[in-house]
């Protein structure tokens, strides 16, 4: 927390020396522009001994005389005329080193304030917790563990309770099996006592049937065409008959 607030800190003087660079720039390019003349610089220390130079001068504003405090002039230019912005009666003398220098201060420390709060942030999500309880990344692990138990736990369960539901319906099969055995099904192939006595009746056949000779193997052929010389070969009478072969 104290890391936190101290980045805090630093992203708002970079800020306030951000807008002083900010601010320098406008006042020194804006507003109506004279010339003035540097007549005193004073230079004043503070309870750090950082000393600050003060400066006096007269210009002209709207054919006005006016005398206040020049900004942006050191002692050099003490006595001497210089080019000012007016801006509620005071001078300014634009400088880009009054522009670039508290700019580049404020950009380095916003950035620096930046950078340390994303480190403190990070150093307090990864930092141990108390005495008996785990730290974020430590009590991510342990809920995706727990949660990967508990569905290997189901499989498993619902692995058991198909396996258990499976061996109840083929010892169920089985005993319906038996008791239907035990009642005399399937019947026997063929049921016991048949035919029954006296079956076929007397004279279910009708007298001469089957014929005489039915079922017995057929005469031999005789070959075709008959051998020369056989019986009634050639055919009685004219052989050819007349007229053959046409013509």
């Amino acid at each position: 927390m104290r890391a936190i607030a101290s980045a805090l800190a630093l992203l708002v003087i970079g800020l306030g020396l951000l807008g002083w660079g900010g601010w320098n720039y406008y006042a020194g390019t804006t507003g109506e522009k004279t010339t003035a003349v540097v007549e005193q610089c004073t230079k004043t220390y503070g309870r750090k001994g950082r000393s600050r130079t003060n400066c006096n001068g007269t210009w002209t504003s709207n054919g006005v005389q006016q005398r206040g405090q020049i900004e942006g002039v050191g002692t050099d230019e003490e006595g001497k005329t210089v080019e000012v912005r007016i801006h509620d009666g005071e001078a300014y003398v634009f400088s880009w080193a009054g522009v670039l220098t508290p700019a580049a201060i404020g950009g380095f420390l916003l950035i620096a304030s930046v950078i340390w709060a994303a480190s403190a942030a990070k150093g307090k999500k990864d930092e141990p917790g108390a005495p008996g309880q785990p730290n974020a990344a430590q009590a991510q692990y342990a809920a995706q563990a727990r949660y990967a138990a508990q569905a290997q736990h189901a499989a498993q369960a619902q692995r058991a309770a198909q396996a258990q539901y499976a061996a109840q319906a083929q010892y169920a099969a089985q005993a319906q099996y038996a008791a239907q055995a035990q009642r005399g099904y399937p019947p026997q192939q063929p049921p016991a006592g048949y035919p029954q006595p006296g079956y076929p009746q007397p004279g279910y056949a009708a007298p001469g049937y089957p014929p005489p000779g039915y079922g017995a193997p057929p005469a031999p052929r005789p070959p075709h065409p008959p051998a020369q010389g056989a019986p009634g070969y050639p055919p009685p009478g004219q052989y050819p008959p007349p007229g053959y072969p046409p013509r």
